[in-house]
């Protein structure tokens, strides 16, 4: 565990966090590597990822070795048995039973058995001490204290008793983990497990953030993907920054029990264009004012936004969010199917900048290159362009996936003299968010080279000269 830039504060009126040192530094380069650490306790997140992954590594189980105690744990191979042994010996007696509850009684299980063997992890210079954990806010939530306490004793029956310390720490622990544990994500940016990183946790949230975190199993690595000056406060997104500001809003303070009001959150324009729709009467883009009313089409004059149009517009929203929110089918084709039926009725209504489209469009691009259909890749792909420079930063990682479908999409189509700008910028932007040794960044490598070569060997052709080796 390690950050490796930057220095923590608590101050008056800003709370603790992390900062680019305001003594000794230049700033914060883009790429540079902020923050690398192991968690201090993960999960992966479903039975069937439990069957199908190292409990370790979390990579996919081709041949498996499990625990010889508990059975349940399973393991690539024998070295990743051997490295998880430090972890999993507290806990592998009640192992088979934490299993079967929720991913954050899990993972507080896990946390709960660790502490029990070392004492010092439960003190006040404990590894998650320095957490917040919202437990008054969570008692007064929706679900209040009657979900806390059935929390707590279906935990309860799932471990051995002797591990289990009082309710007022195992609420402080379970608010910790609820409000400060990360999704894990795998190569194709898929949830897969949550872990708690206590380093990493110290870092604020801000929908305008200034840094990113990429996995490497449970590692995580965060990175500038902007300057930073000395004494600028880095910020992490805990959520997509492509949602309407309400309800980027309303998830974080459903998850994580705060009202954000960062820069991007009081940027009332920036708000306003992304849930831009069109003018019924000439389709040119019309955004709502500050009250959320579509008033006057400013190209053709048009104001007749009655009733029915906000009750279409809300509905669409809702049909997109649904679709979004569906689980990935096995056969592609059902998604690509659903994805376009959805975004043929998004184009009736929300102009192409509404986030909502792009995002349909986002996944339609995804979609599109497992199947192999790179025509409507590049068509799909081409009208995300405008949205994402609008409301994604130049190093964005989605900015950096888009790149890299398209010029693989045009790569595939044979057509290298499209393909190379989109799979240089690809290779830049993902070297900054995820580092020179990541997978993503040496298969776009791989990709340019073969891209560049073909390329050579076309102009040698049209030269007239012979054909030569690379």
């Amino acid at each position: 565990m390690a950050r490796l830039q930057g220095e923590l504060f608590c101050e008056i009126g800003q709370g603790r966090g992390i900062r680019c040192n305001k003594k000794g530094s230049s700033g914060i380069e883009p790429g540079t590597l902020i923050v690398k650490e192991e968690p201090y306790s993960y999960t992966l997140t479903d039975g069937e990822l439990l069957r199908t992954r190292c409990h370790y590594c979390l990579k996919r189980l081709e041949t498996s070795v499990s625990c010889d105690a508990c059975r349940t744990a399973k393991y690539c191979n024998e070295e990743c048995k051997k490295a998880a042994k430090f972890h999993h010996t507290p806990e592998c007696r009640g192992y088979s039973r934490l299993m079967n509850l929720p991913e954050h009684l899990r993972v507080m299980g896990r946390i709960l058995y660790k502490m029990h063997a070392r004492k010092t992890d439960m003190g006040a210079l404990g590894p998650l001490s320095g957490l917040v954990s919202n437990v008054e806010t969570l008692k007064n939530c929706e679900e209040g204290i009657t979900s806390l306490d059935s929390k707590m004793e279906c935990l309860s029956q799932h471990m051995e008793k002797e591990a289990l310390p009082d309710r007022a720490f195992m609420e402080e622990i379970y608010g910790k983990i609820a409000s400060n544990s990360f999704a894990i994500l795998d190569e194709n940016m898929c949830s897969i497990g949550i872990g708690v990183y206590p380093q990493a946790s110290m870092i604020n949230h801000s929908c305008k953030s200034n840094c990113i975190g990429m996995f490497y199993g449970p590692q995580i690595q965060i990175r500038a993907n902007e300057f930073i000056r000395p004494g600028e406060q880095i910020f992490h997104g805990y959520i997509p920054p492509l949602l309407p500001t309400a309800k980027r809003q309303e998830k974080l303070l459903k998850t994580y029990h705060f009202l954000c009001q960062c820069a991007d959150c009081r940027n009332t324009e920036r708000d306003r264009l992304m849930r831009c729709v069109k003018c019924p009467d000439c389709s040119e883009r019309v955004a709502p004012n500050a009250d959320g009313v579509y008033k006057t089409c400013e190209s053709c004059g048009f104001a007749n936004f009655d009733a029915d149009f906000y009750e279409e517009m809300d509905l669409l929203v809702e049909y997109a969010e649904n679709i979004l929110d569906k689980e990935q089918a096995e056969d592609r084709e059902y998604d690509l199917y659903f994805l376009e039926s959805c975004l043929a009725q998004l184009d009736f209504t929300l102009h192409s900048d509404n986030v909502y489209v792009i995002r349909i469009l986002k996944d339609l691009v995804e979609v599109c290159v497992e199947l192999g259909l790179w025509e409507k890749a590049v068509v799909y792909g081409k009208r995300i362009e405008p949205g994402y420079k609008m409301f994604l930063k130049r190093y964005d990682l989605d900015q950096g996936l888009l790149y890299q479908k398209m010029g693989l999409a045009y790569y595939r189509l044979g057509d290298q003299s499209a393909a190379l700008p989109y799979l240089r910028q690809a290779k830049t932007t993902l070297t900054i968010t995820s580092g020179e040794e990541s997978g993503l960044v040496q298969d776009v490598s791989d990709m340019l080279a073969e891209c560049v070569a073909k390329e050579i060997d076309s102009l040698l052709v049209e030269c007239g000269c012979p054909n030569m080796d690379h």
